[in-house]
């Protein structure tokens, strides 16, 4: 956790929370079997990630993580935790 931040600030949720164009730093992984995948795609503990849009009809997620734009799923967007700032 960054200095000046108060834990109470920080809120703990999956990526398929997020709302577009919200930003959130990548805390873990609920699911471990996909937990491979998913760090081989870039998704790395620590790293910013920011929904640039979700595609409701297909239940797909358009990303922005590491400067690359990604497409996932929704079951990988529910494996991937995230902290959000209040």
């Amino acid at each position: 956790m960054k200095k000046g931040i108060n834990a109470d600030e920080v809120e703990l949720t999956t990526l398929c929370c997020l709302e577009a164009n919200e930003e959130a730093v990548i805390y873990g992984y609920k699911d471990q079997n996909l937990a491979c995948k998913l760090i081989s795609m870039g998704f790395l503990p620590g790293k910013t990630v920011k929904v640039v849009r979700k595609i409701w009809k297909e239940g797909n997620y358009y990303l922005n993580c590491n400067n690359q734009r990604i497409v996932i799923g929704h079951s990988e967007a529910q494996a991937i935790e995230v902290r959000t700032m209040l």
